[in-house]
């Protein structure tokens, strides 16, 4: 059984994703009165040429970052402009904001950043086919455009079609009278964070949410329904009864073992993530290309459950214990892919260096759970 369990944890809320009883996924987000996705009236606080950026106060006392180039004309000092909020807070950083508007739906995303219709890279050929011929014809009058998204199909069109009508009128609104609102309006508020982290995943990946607090109990219910249980057990917290501690644990420890006794160590840093191999307590009657291979291979299915449990992103360097054939050296690589194609996030295996590390790339969607804990 597939399950979410949601809890509080340190100022953070967690929702856990379980997959046979072990972890997969953490999605953490912060309590705070600001969703990911809203739209707000601010105004430019600040401008910093040297960063590129403009500052903009979207509430009062809360600031957020802004790239200067998506400021139309010259930026100045309380120029009121309406931003989406795209990112929470990491480390010194505010939040990250953005003047390109866009709401995000369960099987779409509406934008006015272009006018044309893409689609998620994941939906096969014929959905996709689908999708482009009935659209313009059961809505013609759209305004926006927007992204057809991986939970979509041609066996949910309708609720699909439904949603899309939706979202095109409540942005098409907020598009036309924005510069008729005043300071700090909210144009559009969007479902708590860690309300919203779940309706990406896809759909009936999970079979039930719990959680034991009933204020989160009430929010989860309004978008899952029965698949919502309150943990109710006065005997045991929803933390021990689904060891939420050796969750976290497991997605926050610098090392990481592995069955045939070596073990990953993982290292973030600015720049990139380095992931080093290392045999540890292999068994030394083995021949060593054996060795060498079982690691290695046992290696790249950790490293492919961390990279989705940590939510590593950008550029990863994993050092692999060096193999003595380049062949082999091909094969792993291309497990990795194999492996990698199961993941949400867009990853990209570009394969050995020239000293042999396996370079990765993995696609920025969220903050890891490094920046939260």
């Amino acid at each position: 059984m597939n399950r979410i369990v949601v809890v509080r944890h340190n100022g953070l809320i967690l929702s856990i994703e379980y997959c046979d009883g072990e972890p997969v996924r953490i999605f953490p987000s912060r309590e705070e009165s600001v969703s990911l996705g809203s739209i707000y009236v601010g105004r430019i606080s600040k401008v910093k040429q040297e960063l590129n950026a403009v500052f903009v106060d979207f509430q009062p006392g809360v600031t957020g970052f802004l790239p200067i180039h998506e400021v139309f004309g010259t930026p100045k000092e309380g120029q009121i402009l309406t931003v989406r909020v795209v990112n929470e807070p990491v480390k010194t950083k505010g939040y990250t904001l953005s003047t390109h508007l866009e709401i995000s739906g369960k099987y779409c995303v509406v934008t006015d950043k272009t006018d044309e219709i893409h689609f998620s890279s994941k939906l096969s050929k014929n959905a996709t086919s689908v999708f482009a011929d009935r659209l313009p014809i059961d809505y013609p009058e759209r305004v926006c455009g927007g992204i057809i998204r991986t939970n979509a199909s041609p066996d949910n069109y309708e609720n699909f079609l439904a949603e899309f009508k939706k979202l095109d009128s409540i942005l098409s609104d907020i598009v036309k009278y924005k510069d008729t609102r005043t300071l700090y309006s909210c144009l559009y508020e969007e479902m708590p964070s860690f309300v919203k982290s779940l309706t990406d995943l896809k759909e009936g990946s999970f079979d039930e949410i719990i959680t034991e607090e009933q204020d989160l109990y009430e929010k989860l219910s309004e978008v899952f329904h029965e698949k919502t249980k309150l943990f109710d057990n006065s005997n045991i917290s929803v933390e021990a009864r689904y060891r939420v501690l050796h969750a976290i644990d497991l997605a926050t420890k610098k090392k990481v073992d592995l069955p045939c006794g070596g073990y990953l160590y993982i290292e973030p840093t600015e720049a990139l993530t380095v992931i080093d191999v290392n045999s540890g307590k292999f068994d030394v009657k083995k021949k060593r290309s054996e060795m060498i291979k079982k690691v290695n291979y046992e290696a790249a299915d950790a490293v492919a459950r961390q990279l989705m449990l940590r939510n590593i992103s950008g550029m990863i360097i994993v050092d692999f214990i060096n193999f003595d054939d380049p062949e082999e050296e091909a094969e792993l690589t291309t497990y990795m892919r194999k492996l990698l194609k199961k993941d949400l996030v867009r990853c990209k295996v570009y394969g050995m260096s020239a000293l042999k590390f396996m370079e990765i790339a993995r696609q920025k969607t969220r903050a890891s759970i490094y920046d939260f804990l």
